[in-house]
């Protein structure tokens, strides 16, 4: 595997993380939403860590929350719907698959290694 590392990455910045994970991840993530958001998403499956891909997880999460006009934002209208849909624990599905993608995107731990299979098989759940 070749590895990503956000401490290298942010260091000019002064962030740091725990978490360095693979470009497998990334592009286990962007075949995901390719296959399950066609025509949504406008990203392409290389394995990077790009903000093309963030805000298609910011897309795909407006949409699964009942959305219509999707920005690439995490806007007043995103936070409302969120709140209507809060996840806990025990949560499966595309909201919980999203959002741990993007909490990989971001550097932290998801708990997993993403893939679609776990997906489609209900496998990803939350533990508060």
């Amino acid at each position: 595997d070749i590895y990503y590392s956000l401490q290298e990455e942010n260091a000019a910045s002064g962030i740091s993380a725990k978490y360095t994970i693979s470009d497998n991840y990334f592009l286990n993530v962007q075949n995901w939403l390719l296959q399950e958001y066609p025509g949504i998403v406008d990203i392409e499956a290389n394995g990077k860590c790009e903000w093309r891909t963030i805000y298609a997880l910011r897309r795909v999460l407006q949409l699964e929350m009942g959305i219509t006009e999707l920005s690439d934002n995490f806007g007043e209208t995103t936070s409302s719907y969120y709140e209507k849909n809060i996840l806990g624990p025990g949560s499966s599905g595309r909201l919980v698959a999203i959002l741990q993608c993007a909490l990989g995107y971001k550097g932290y731990n998801p708990g997993y290694n993403f893939s679609t299979t776990q997906v489609t098989e209900g496998k990803i759940v939350v533990s508060m």
